[in-house]
């Protein structure tokens, strides 16, 4: 990528084929990476440069995912590529289902496939911002698994937790303009 105004002709070809940008989107984002790399030298942007964008700072979930993100890649930074896929599921373009895996994969924290009270409630620690003590998030979170857990093993599958956010406009709410 170097210090060309636009993102290389194979950077370019491999995320018009796996995320549903234009190439014009890819350019203009690949513009923007490089204002915020700008004193960077490995080509990968921090979670503290991150985390000043704007439109993530509104955005807790995307904290969670670009943390999440930077634990997989050994937590030296977010590379374009990386950074065009994450925005690929946030944009208006993204698809319910690649919304959902994304929520579903970041509130499970632990891998094993199902969503536990204490990861419900660590989730929305972060995303309600209303005075609840750790005991009535914890109830809640309890309430909530209660209700839509159909199988009754205390945890929401991938299946169940779909089902849970049928009602809700969340997937909606997980869409940023960049």
């Amino acid at each position: 990528m170097g210090n060309s105004s636009s993102a290389s002709r194979e950077v370019l070809q491999s995320l018009r084929a796996s995320t549903s940008f234009s190439e014009d989107d890819i350019n203009r984002l690949y513009a923007r990476f490089k204002v915020l790399n700008v004193n960077n030298e490995n080509g990968k942007l921090s979670r503290e440069v991150l985390l000043e964008i704007p439109e993530f700072a509104v955005q807790p979930l995307v904290a969670r995912v670009l943390s999440d993100s930077l634990a997989v890649t050994g937590g030296d930074g977010v590379s374009f590529e990386e950074f065009v896929k994450v925005l690929d599921v946030f944009s208006p373009s993204g698809s319910n289902a690649a919304k959902l895996d994304l929520l579903f994969g970041v509130i499970d924290h632990d891998g094993d496939g199902l969503i536990g009270v204490e990861e419900l409630a660590e989730i929305w620690k972060l995303m309600i911002h209303l005075p609840l003590t750790e005991e009535q998030l914890m109830t809640a979170a309890e309430q909530a698994l209660t209700r839509g857990d159909h199988d009754e093993d205390g945890k929401w599958s991938r299946m169940e937790f779909e089902k849970a956010l049928d009602s809700t406009d969340l997937l909606d709410k997980m869409t940023l303009t960049f």
